[in-house]
C-alpha cells in the first residue's frame, strides 16, 4: 500500500514570505525624493515648533541641548504629518519628560468613518532614511510615517508610510526591539508640497489642536 509523502503537510507562507507579498510594489525607494512630501514653515510656525519643544525638554534649550533637538524634529515632523493628513497632533507633556504615548497624531480614516492612529518618527538623515519603531508601540497605532529634515525649523520631508500589518511581519532590526522602517517597505505618498497656510488649517491655525 503506498503512502501520500505529503500528507500533514501545508503550502501556507511564513511571515517573511507574507510580509513580501504585501509589501508596496512601488516603494519609496523606487519613486527617490521626488515622491516624498514636503512641508515648509514660517517663522511664524518655528517659533511655536521651539516653543513646544522647550516645553517638552527637561534642560534649557540650545545647540548642544540633545533633548530639545529631538523634541524639536519630533515636533515638526508630527505636526508634518497631521498636515498631509488632515489630522491632529497629540500636545500632550507626559511625566518625565517621556513625550507621549505612543500615538503621534489622529486622523479620519480614508476608508470608513473610524480614527486613524499614526506614530511618526523622524531623522536627521535625508539621504538614507530609517529609524526603528518599538514593537510595544504597534498594537496601539494603525500606521507608522517616517520623516526626515536637517532643518526642523524650516521644512519636514515625509518620506513613507506602513500600515501596522506589515510591521508586525517585519523583524527586528539588529539589536533593536523592534523593525527598521526603511524606504524599502514604505509606501509612497506622490511629492506634494503644503506651504504654511496648509499647516495652520490643519493643526487649528494659531495654537496646535489637542486630541
Amino acid at each position: 500500500m503506498s503512502t501520500d509523502k505529503t500528507a500533514g503537510t501545508t503550502d501556507a507562507p511564513n511571515s517573511q514570505q507574507l510580509l513580501r507579498q504585501l509589501l508596496p510594489i512601488t516603494s519609496a525607494a523606487d519613486v527617490g525624493f521626488g515622491g516624498r512630501v514636503r512641508v515648509r514653515f514660517d517663522d511664524h510656525i518655528a517659533q511655536m515648533l521651539r516653543d513646544h519643544a522647550r516645553s517638552r525638554s527637561p534642560k534649557p534649550s540650545g545647540r548642544r541641548n540633545r533633548s530639545y533637538r529631538d523634541h524639536l524634529i519630533g515636533i515638526a515632523s508630527e505636526v508634518a504629518t497631521a498636515t498631509w493628513r488632515h489630522g491632529a497632533v497629540d500636545t500632550r507633556n507626559l511625566d518625565d519628560f517621556e513625550g507621549d504615548d505612543g500615538i503621534d497624531v489622529v486622523a479620519p480614516s480614508r476608508y470608513g468613518s473610524g480614527i486613524d492612529r499614526f506614530q511618526v518618527k523622524a531623522t536627521r538623515n535625508i539621504e538614507n532614511p530609517e529609524r526603528v519603531i518599538d514593537r510595544e508601540t504597534l498594537p496601539k497605532i494603525d500606521y507608522a510615517v517616517l520623516c526626515c529634515t536637517d532643518s526642523p525649523t524650516s521644512f519636514v520631508e515625509i518620506v513613507g508610510y506602513a500600515p501596522r500589518f506589515v510591521l508586525n511581519l517585519a523583524d527586528d532590526g539588529y539589536g533593536h526591539s523592534g523593525p527598521i522602517l526603511r524606504e524599502e517597505m514604505l509606501n509612497p505618498l506622490g511629492g506634494q508640497l503644503y506651504q504654511p497656510e496648509d499647516i495652520r488649517d490643519a493643526v487649528g491655525g494659531s495654537g496646535w489642536k489637542q486630541m
